[in-house]
């Protein structure tokens, strides 16, 4: 049997970017401890990944797709239900859910993810689409819908 050598860069990415990655599953997922399994899962992947990453943002970006997939994963494997936001204020978070959070949280996948990598995360539209494997236009046009949708929910002026 032979044993897994640990990425030296390994703590170091697990201090820096684990909180990302459980929120890109939480913005999904919506439970703390699914989320929380499925960034140990993203890490756990991390740790066997043999790849040599260019730059920390693409280390960076590496971790936000694989977080990503293995939240499409998990519902793809396990057809759970959701629960409502309302019900998770007896839970305890890592982070606060604001308004604008808890608003975000409930629109359709292909504006939710894109605005919060915009939003939350300090991503550019070009960085977006690739991370996304989407045209960049697409990306634009979403996070232009999106901020409508978010405009319209949260009463704002039309």
């Amino acid at each position: 049997m032979t044993m897994a050598v640990m990425r030296p860069d390994f703590d170091q990415a697990w201090s820096d970017y684990y909180d990302m990655v459980y929120r890109v599953a939480f913005i999904h997922i919506k439970k703390p401890d699914d989320a929380g399994d499925v960034a140990q899962e993203v890490f756990i992947k991390f740790l066997l990944c043999k790849k040599e990453f260019e730059t920390e943002e693409h280390k960076k970006a590496w971790l936000l797709r694989t977080a990503h997939n293995a939240t499409m994963d998990y519902f793809r494997t396990k057809m759970r239900k959701n629960i409502r936001i309302k019900d998770m204020e007896a839970m305890r978070l890592p982070f606060v859910i604001d308004e604008t959070l808890e608003v975000l949280l409930t629109m359709p996948e292909r504006y939710k993810t894109p605005m919060y990598m915009y939003y939350y995360e300090g991503y550019k539209t070009e960085e977006i689409a690739k991370i996304l494997h989407k045209p960049k236009a697409t990306v634009r046009v979403n996070l232009s819908r999106g901020r409508d949708l978010l405009r319209k929910k949260l009463g704002g002026e039309d």
